[in-house]
């Protein structure tokens, strides 16, 4: 397991998987309690880019960080996958897809290099 500032990361190896439940919440989104909102870290609820920030970066350099045949696990928010799914058609990918969790709302994403 490696910890460090995503944004920063050289890697000297490449990983087969990586599994990641970036921050993903667009500043003032009325979904957010005001319980978590102070008491969680900003840095850990909020990105830029409609919320995109971490998964923009992350798929846009899976060439960076992943073996051939590498993949990427994701939690998205619940409202993200059809913004996700734009900008994925962008990326010269193998393959991804999204799932639902057990409410019924797309929650996770898979991308495969």
């Amino acid at each position: 397991m490696l910890h460090q500032d995503l944004f920063e990361y050289k890697p000297n190896q490449k990983f087969d998987f990586i599994i990641s439940n970036p921050p993903y919440i667009v500043e003032g989104d009325p979904h957010v309690t005001a319980w978590v909102d102070s008491n969680q870290p900003k840095e850990a609820l909020y990105a830029a880019d409609n919320g995109l920030e971490f998964y923009k970066y992350l798929i846009s350099n899976g060439d960076v960080f992943l073996n051939p045949g590498g993949e990427m696990y994701f939690e998205i928010g619940f409202e993200q996958k059809q913004e996700l799914e734009k900008f994925l058609r962008t990326q010269v990918l193998r393959e991804y897809n999204f799932s639902k969790d057990l409410n019924g709302k797309w929650r996770f994403l898979k991308v495969r290099y």
